[in-house]
């Protein structure tokens, strides 16, 4: 799934590829949110991504190349 992060004061989005559902990426916005604490997350190649508390403005997804479309 393709993951987009706006960030404050930053004019281009950070964009991932995440092998986690959409579930489980606004679980990890929402608790980054509701502890004030950074959001980490994996793309599909194992790297991790960190915003830092308070800097990103919302988080949205697509589907990626791989998604299956019906």
């Amino acid at each position: 799934m393709e993951v987009k992060i706006g960030i404050q004061n930053v004019g281009r989005e950070i964009v991932l590829e995440s092998a986690q559902d959409a579930d489980a990426v606004a679980k990890l916005v929402a608790d980054a949110i509701g502890q004030k604490n950074e959001l980490r997350l994996t793309d599909d190649k194992g790297r991790v991504i960190i915003v830092p508390f308070p800097g990103s403005r919302g988080c949205g997804h697509l589907p990626g190349p791989h998604a299956s479309r019906s």
